[in-house]
């Protein structure tokens, strides 16, 4: 399974747009990204990176609409907690942090693949 950065690495090497997504090892570094990211946006994603959860949004794993660097940190450490509550036994690999893209009527799409001999 691969990581959110590792998968768009993938779709933008095929020229597919993608978000910058800067990864984020700790509640301070989601903060300095966020501040990063929102001088070019008005609001920030932080969304909890695993090699393990596939569905972040299942665990509580992703904040949207997120306007300030302190808001931003605390969204982390909401992640954080939301994680040992429902699944005590997975470690969180870090946090991802992009600019909020909001489009009307967008879906979300997840995509599996598998090879099949």
């Amino acid at each position: 399974m691969l990581t959110e950065p590792e998968a768009k690495a993938a779709i933008e090497a095929y020229g597919i747009p993608v978000p910058r997504t800067i990864v984020a090892g700790s509640v301070a570094e989601v903060a300095q990204a966020a501040g990063e990211l929102l001088e070019g946006s008005q609001a920030v994603v932080v969304k909890l990176l695993s090699k393990v959860v596939s569905h972040k949004s299942d665990v509580g794993g992703v904040v949207l609409d997120i306007t300030t660097a302190d808001k931003a940190a605390e969204a982390a450490r909401s992640i954080e907690t939301r994680l040992r509550a429902r699944s005590p036994q997975v470690k969180a690999d870090g946090y991802t942090v992009q600019a909020m893209v909001a489009r009307k009527h967008a879906q979300e799409l997840i995509l599996g693949m598998n090879l099949d001999p």
